[in-house]
């Protein structure tokens, strides 16, 4: 980096930290009063953001729980039981009343009654004694009442009793025997079947507590009127948002420990980039802006609005938005190193590693996940996916402390929603980063390397040959970029525009007059140099015009460096001695990146290669070296940092491109006998 770019990095690290450190004071700072429980307020005192009434909501919420009974659980299989049992003795009576055994009518002792029916011996004769009519009064009745009476539930045996006995003397039937048999039935079926249940007591005072809102007051609204006595509820909130006297409004250590760790990773990052991630991205001013406008929101952002209690937020903040946004503007590794920055912060400001973890995972996902982006079309397939890593990775870390299925899953939606937001945040300003910080993404070299772009269409029509010498220039280029680790895809797509303003005048180029008279034969050396030489500036004309990025229109400024017109000058000297060099001589700059000088030693060495072609069989490898070893002694690659080991591959690459296009031919017999 030149000195100006050590200079605006340092700027912007300082005025990134002055930035965090006077939103974080501003925000938190307030009024302060010296005022307790039973006070009067001074004036009105308004929220400076949204804030729970924990008092009164506690209040409300223990209230509600104290209202609730205590609940009971009712025995349904002991009413079957019941009946059951009565049924039996009964089915035993009606037996011996229509069949008597000897047994039955000899003296019997009552114990043997009594474990045969559980009845005493005067209620068991008196059922043999009565009429059919009461028998079947008794028989029909004495289960039914028992099954409603036991349903309701029975929490005292004497009280069964008597509501038994109750509903049954209400059926009209007033013989003493009858009413004696059905309540001995009763008392020895019965039984308590509804007992006190402490889980569901506290099941019950739980769901109704929950059900309680929290009270909350909005930013802006008035917590406590003037004139008003302070409550201990606003006295509480008062104290949270550091109205009273000798509160602490802001945790000055914890906030500078966090601001100076954005810092630090911010610098990090930008070293990072210095050292390793040019190869990513075009090498620009505004990197190091970018980098710190994109931590600086995302840190303030955590800082202001994250809280405590990460289950309730955290999940659904559009953090996907930094990894996303990275990934398009400065490539994939960078992506992952600030994303772990913005990771590790949220999790200290939520007091919860497990969401850093998270964070680190689904961002990672992301950063890979959009760095492959090559069309805009594949941008919300991309959100998908990334929304999905935010859900699972999010919705795993809760599945053991989470009640219920029901939680994770709505963990997983708040989270698969907010991974979405992000998303969604990223296509709708991703133009805007574009555009401001003029930053090139593989999306935007994706769309100028479609051959449908109306630059690429115009040329082909009006300059075909160049078109088609750019083509080889482009597959050249992309070959010793990707050998030396440059950017291959914008040292193609810089070749595909580097002749553009070669349509302005382009019978001037010997690759468009396809046999037909050289016009430069009609015209003073010096205006044939000058139309040559006004094709770079036209270029850059044109790609103004049609918004091409600077990274692009910086190659066609620079694809010819500051060399010469050597064939006019050459001419021009042989018949003037004394002539202006500088009429001869490309404008530069000489190319100041790895890009720019890789199109400039593949244009020069594809145009010698295919002129000396024409004229029979050339060495490829003989011309590459030479050019080569030409610009160098020119001093035209003094702008940029290539090795001679990058040169060495840049050179081979050329080469095996070129004898791939400029093969020898097998000569057919046809073609020998025509010759």
């Amino acid at each position: 980096m030149t000195l100006r770019q050590r200079i605006l990095c340092v700027f912007m690290i300082v005025l990134t930290f002055a930035a965090l450190v006077g939103t974080v004071i501003a925000s938190g700072l307030s009024t302060q009063y010296d005022i307790s429980v039973g006070s009067v307020c001074p004036e009105d005192i308004y929220a400076t953001r949204t804030i729970t009434d924990t008092v009164t909501t506690q209040s409300r919420k223990a209230a509600a729980a104290a209202g609730i009974a205590d609940a009971y659980v009712t025995d349904f299989g002991a009413v079957d039981s019941a009946v059951d049992r009565v049924t039996k003795v009964l089915t035993i009576i009606r037996s011996e009343r229509e069949e008597p055994t000897e047994e039955s009518t000899a003296p019997i002792e009552n114990t043997v009654i009594e474990n045969l029916t559980y009845l005493s011996l005067r209620a068991y004769t008196a059922a043999l004694e009565i009429s059919d009519a009461d028998f079947d009064f008794i028989a029909e009745n004495t289960p039914v009442l028992l099954s409603t009476i036991m349903t309701e539930g029975i929490t005292d045996k004497n009280e069964g009793v008597a509501a038994f006995e109750k509903a049954f003397s209400a059926l009209g039937n007033t013989n003493s025997s009858v009413l004696l048999i059905a309540k001995e039935l009763c008392q020895g079926a019965i039984s308590v079947n509804k007992t006190y249940s402490a889980e569901e007591t506290l099941r019950q005072k739980e769901e109704a507590s929950n059900a309680i809102s929290n009270v909350t007051y909005m930013k802006n609204q008035v917590i406590a009127r003037r004139g008003e006595i302070i409550t201990e509820a606003q006295l509480a909130m008062l104290k949270e948002l550091g109205f009273v006297k000798g509160a602490i409004q802001i945790d000055v250590f914890h906030t500078i420990s966090v601001i100076s760790l954005l810092l630090l990773a911010m610098g990090l990052a930008i070293l990072y980039y210095m050292t390793l991630g040019k190869k990513e991205v075009s090498a620009t001013a505004c990197i190091v802006t970018i980098i710190c406008s994109i931590l600086t929101i995302a840190g303030s952002f955590i800082i202001l609005f994250g809280i405590k209690n990460s289950e309730n937020i955290i999940h659904i903040l559009p953090l996907s938005l930094i990894p996303a946004l990275v990934a398009l503007l400065l490539g994939s590794n960078l992506s992952v190193v600030v994303n772990v920055i913005i990771s590790v912060l949220a999790g200290i400001q939520t007091n919860d590693f497990s969401v850093a973890l998270a964070l680190i995972l689904a961002g990672s996902a992301t950063a890979y996940i959009f760095s492959g982006v090559r069309r805009r079309t594949h941008l919300l397939s991309a959100t998908a996916l990334s929304s999905l890593a935010y859900a699972i990775t999010y919705s795993s870390i809760v599945i053991d402390t989470s009640k219920s299925i029901v939680e994770v899953l709505a963990v997983f939606a708040y989270a698969f929603l907010g991974g979405f937001f992000g998303g969604i945040l990223t296509i709708g300003t991703i133009p805007f980063w574009e555009a401001i910080f003029d930053v090139i993404t593989p999306m935007k070299l994706g769309e100028l390397s479609n051959p449908e772009h109306k630059l690429l269409k115009k040329m082909l029509m009006k300059a075909p040959g160049s078109y088609h010498h750019s083509l080889t220039v482009a597959n050249m280029a992309d070959a010793a970029a990707t050998a030396i680790g440059a950017n291959a895809l914008l040292a193609r797509v810089g070749a595909y525009y580097h002749d553009i303003g070669k349509m302005e005048n382009p019978m001037y180029f010997k690759e468009n007059q396809f046999g037909t008279d050289n016009p430069h034969d009609l015209l003073p050396y010096e205006e044939s140099a000058q139309i040559l030489l006004k094709h770079v500036t036209d270029g850059v004309r044109l790609a103004s015009q049609h918004h091409l990025p600077t990274a692009v229109k910086d190659i066609i400024a620079q694809h010819h460096g500051t060399t010469t017109t050597s064939y006019f000058l050459y001419k021009a000297k042989s018949e003037n001695p004394d002539v202006d060099a500088s009429l001869f001589t490309y404008e530069g700059p000489v190319p100041q990146s790895k890009e720019a000088t890789i199109i400039m030693l593949a244009d020069a060495c594809e145009a010698a290669v295919r002129a000396m072609r024409e004229k029979g069989d050339v060495d490829a490898q003989k011309v590459v070296d030479n050019i080569v070893s030409g610009r160098i002694a020119e001093g035209q690659l003094s702008g940029t940092n290539l090795t001679f080991s990058d040169l060495e591959k840049v050179k081979e690459a050329f080469v095996t491109t070129l004898d791939q296009y400029f093969h020898k031919r097998i000569l057919y017999p046809q073609n020998e006998k025509k010759d």
